[in-house]
Order: structure tokens, then sequence, then C-alpha cells
């Protein structure tokens, strides 16, 4: 028996083909996957490759694979689970297949049986779990703004424009910026295609970076993003009594700073815990079951 795991979001869709056990046989990363960015169609055959291709690089063939667990950003929005569910029941005719947002594969990573999760990536959205229901804040794209890397990146471009033709003074952030590009950063952003500009999260480490050595608009940008996130948790919090459990993911929670300058604008009170790697959250959820799917059904 063999389970498939997806961490499907902006920037690349990770797939993961593992045994009964959990021991990792194949990993496969292809682009992102996020409906809201690529397209119903171009995340259905995204997905449907990369499952294909790892039982291809593991040399597991599909029918004996039991169970596909994806946690796709962008889905709730798009009701783009059933058309999921049914593109891979046809690759995956024997197994099991649950497709849920990206943020609900952290629900493997409660201590307890309820609590919340936030995803940073390219997107954010945050999740509770409480009393056997599901609820949901943000997660809404570019058009609801603020706390995530494409708005980190969108930010820090936006500054590095202005102070390229006068209107800001330059600092570490834009010499950063342009050291990474290799030439200016007007000339570099007129060629940016689409897919580029949603790509603009790439940007935030360097965000990061300049707010270590000391950059007061690098830390204004990553300041704004994370009095953004803590408004989700503040309506999270009505859901509860007192502290509860609150898992941490996405690539911006992956940078070592960024949860203790969360945690500084966080005004009710958290057990953050730091969620593991997605797609091994996934496979945990294809394997042991996820209690999203006991709600969803």
């Amino acid at each position: 028996m063999y389970y498939i795991g997806i961490d499907g979001g902006g920037s690349k869709t990770a797939v993961r083909i593992a045994d009964k056990n959990k021991n990792t046989l194949a990993d496969v990363v292809a682009l992102g996957c996020n409906p809201s960015y690529v397209g119903v169609d171009n995340a259905l055959d995204t997905i449907e490759r990369a499952c294909v291709e790892v039982c291809a690089r593991a040399n597991v063939p599909r029918s004996e694979v039991v169970g596909v667990f994806g946690g796709i950003a962008g889905c709730v929005t798009h009701n783009f689970s059933p058309e999921c569910k049914e593109r891979l029941r046809n690759a995956f005719p024997n197994a099991r297949i649950d497709i849920v947002n990206d943020s609900m594969l952290l629900f493997v990573n409660f201590t307890g049986s309820e609590g919340a999760v936030m995803i940073c990536g390219t997107g954010s959205i945050l999740f509770v779990l409480k009393d056997g229901e599901l609820s949901r804040v943000g997660g809404y794209g570019t058009l609801d703004g603020g706390g995530s890397g494409y708005e980190i990146g969108k930010a820090a471009i936006s500054y590095a424009l202005k102070a390229a033709d006068g209107r800001r003074e330059p600092t570490v952030l834009t010499r950063l910026i342009d050291e990474r590009n290799g030439r200016g950063v007007i000339e570099a952003t007129c060629d940016l295609s689409l897919n580029e500009i949603r790509g603009l999260g790439q940007y935030a480490p360097l965000v990061f970076e300049a707010h270590e050595k000391g950059d007061e608009v690098a830390t204004a940008i990553l300041e704004d993003c994370f009095e953004f996130l803590a408004e989700y948790v503040e309506v999270a919090s009505r859901k509860f009594d007192g502290p509860f459990e609150l898992v941490l993911g996405g690539g911006i929670f992956n940078v070592p700073t960024s949860v203790e300058m969360f945690k500084k604008k966080c005004l009710s009170p958290i057990i953050p815990i730091k969620a593991g790697e997605p797609v091994d959250c996934a496979i945990r959820s294809a394997i042991d079951g996820n209690p999203a799917t006991k709600i969803l059904g």
C-alpha cells in the first residue's frame, strides 16, 4: 500500500509518495497550482502530472496507491476540491482522495483536538477548528491585501521603484533588490511577466535580510504584514475562552525571526506551534487521517 501527499501553493506544488510506514519513496516539485493564480485547468494539470510522475520515480504502479491527500491553496474559494478529486480518482482508481485547503494540512500538528492553523506563504489564510466546526478568516487573494509573501515582495518592489526615481531614499533593501536583479529595478520590473508578478513573494527573503541589517523600511514592511495577520488571530480568539493552539506554517514562518515578530503583534494569548513540512503533513493525513476530512466529508 502506498500513499501520496500533496502540498499545493502559489509558488510550488510539492508531491511525495510513501509506504504505510511513512518512509519517503520519491518527491516531485512542480510549479504552483493555486487556481486563483494559474486557473482551474492549469492547476488540475499540474497536480495530476506531479502525482503521476512521483509514482514513476518510485516505480510504484498507480493501482497500488490507496490514499491521496492534498492541501491546495485556493481550493475553497474556487470550489476546486470536487474537480480535483474527480481528476485524481481517474488516475488512482483504488485510492481514497481527499482535497482540502493547504492550511488544513496543519491540523495534524495539534496536540489536542482543536485550535487554529495559519499559513503565510505566497498568500495567507487561517482556519479555526472548535467544537467540531470549521471557520475561516482571510485567504481571499490579492483583493484582501496584506499578510503574505506576495504583499511583502510587492511592498519591497514598490519602495525600490520610488527610490529609483528619487521619491524615496535608497536603503539596504533597495541595494539587495538591485543586486538580485543584476540591474536597476525599473528596468527589471518592466520586463516582468504576469506569472513573475504573481511570484513577487520571492523578494520576501530580501526584506527579512534587510531587516536583520537594520533597514527601517524593511522592518516597517514586515510589521505591517504581521499586524495584518494578528487581526486574523483576534477574530479566531473569539471562539476560545483562553489561550489556544495556533499552528504556524508557510514560507514566511520558516524565517527564524518571523514567529517572534508575529507574536509581538498578537493581543490574544496563543500557544504557537511551528508546523512540520507541509508535504509531510499531507502524507501523515493520507495515512492517519486528518480532522478536516471528518468535518468536510
